[in-house]
C-alpha cells in the first residue's frame, strides 16, 4: 500500500494530460452523485472549454498554437534539464573517482561485505566528508578517507545502510528523473513541490532502514551529526541530504518515527490546476477540430 500511495500522484499526472489526449471529456458523460471537490473542479473545466470556444478565428488557432508549444516545450526543457544534471553529476562523481583507493580499507571492506555491497563501494583518498550514493543503472556508494576517519565502526555501519538503501531503490535514477520532471513541467508548481517532497521521503526512507537493521538510532544520528560538522567546516560544500536535516533530525529523535505528509500551499494548487485545465481544454478543442 505504501508504494502504491508514492505512485498515486505520477499516475495522476500522466492520466489527466492522456484523458485530454484521448478526449474522454466529451466521450465519457459523468454519471455521479453531487461532491463538494469534484463539482468546482467540473464547473472550471467547463469554464475553460466555454471560454475557449468563444474566441473566434484567429484568437482559437493562436491559443491552440500556444497549447501544442507549451507541451512541446516542456518535453524539451525536461531532457535538457535532464542531460545537465546527468553531467554535472557524472562531472563531480568523476572527479572524486580519479583519487580512489585500489583497496577498500578494511573496516569499509568487511562492512560492504557484510551489508552485500560487494563491487558497490568506491573508497577515495580526500580529507574531506563524502558519503552518497551515484549511478543510474547500477548505483554505487563512494566513501571519502576524510568520512573513514571521522566515524566510529557503528556510525559507518549506520551511513552505509542508509546508502544500501539508496542503492536498492536506484534513489539516484528517481531523483533525475523528478528534477527533470519538476523541470519540464515548470508550469506546474505542484510538480515542483512533489519533486522536492519526494527528495525528502527517500532520505527518510534511508534512515529508516537503517534504523531498522540496527535497532538504534544514535548510531545514524551521530554519523549525520558529524557530517553536519564536517560540511559547515568545509564551507557549506555540496552534501546531497544538508536541505533535510531537520526533518532527519526530527525522525530520530521521535521514538516512532515522524511522518511527513505532502501539504503543498493554496497557490500552488489552485495555479496548477487552473493550468492543467486550460491545457487539456485546448489540446480537446484541438482534436475537436482536427476530426
Amino acid at each position: 500500500m505504501g508504494k502504491l500511495r508514492r505512485r498515486v500522484p505520477l499516475l495522476a499526472v500522466l492520466a489527466l494530460p492522456l484523458m485530454a489526449l484521448t478526449d474522454l471529456a466529451f466521450l465519457l458523460p459523468l454519471r455521479r452523485a453531487p461532491s463538494p471537490i469534484a463539482d468546482p473542479a467540473l464547473s472550471l473545466w467547463k469554464l475553460c472549454l466555454a471560454v475557449l470556444a468563444s474566441l473566434g478565428g484567429r484568437a482559437l488557432d493562436w491559443a491552440m498554437a500556444a497549447g501544442a508549444a507549451l507541451v512541446v516545450a516542456s518535453a524539451i526543457v525536461a531532457v535538457c534539464a535532464a542531460c545537465w544534471l546527468a553531467w554535472r553529476t557524472r562531472a563531480f562523481t568523476k572527479t572524486l573517482l580519479e583519487y580512489k583507493t585500489d583497496r577498500l580499507p578494511g573496516r569499509l571492506a568487511a562492512l560492504a561485505a557484510e551489508l552485500g555491497l560487494i563491487g558497490r563501494v568506491r573508497a577515495v583518498e580526500s580529507p574531506r566528508f563524502h558519503a552518497f550514493c551515484f549511478g543510474w543503472l547500477r548505483p554505487q556508494v563512494m566513501v571519502s578517507i576524510g568520512a573513514l576517519e571521522a566515524l566510529s565502526d557503528n556510525e559507518l555501519k549506520a551511513l552505509l545502510l542508509h546508502e544500501a538503501h539508496h542503492v536498492r531503490c536506484r534513489d539516484p535514477l528517481r531523483g533525475l528523473l523528478w528534477s527533470a520532471a519538476a523541470a519540464g513541467l515548470f508550469w506546474l508548481p505542484l510538480v515542483r513541490r512533489w519533486s522536492e517532497f519526494q527528495a525528502l521521503g527517500r532520505e527518510l526512507r534511508a534512515d529508516r532502514a537503517a534504523i531498522r537493521a540496527l535497532g538504534d538510532s544514535r548510531p545514524l544520528a551521530g554519523a549525520l551529526l558529524k557530517a553536519i560538522r564536517q560540511v559547515e567546516r568545509q564551507e557549506r560544500t555540496a552534501w546531497a541530504g544538508f536541505g533535510t536535516v531537520t526533518a532527519r533530525i526530527a525522525q530520530l529523535l521521535s521514538a516512532e518515527g515522524s511522518g511527513v505528509a505532502f501539504r503543498p500551499s493554496p497557490v500552488d494548487l489552485v495555479q496548477s490546476v487552473v493550468a492543467l485545465l486550460i491545457l487539456m481544454a485546448l489540446l480537446c478543442l484541438l482534436l475537436a477540430g482536427g476530426a
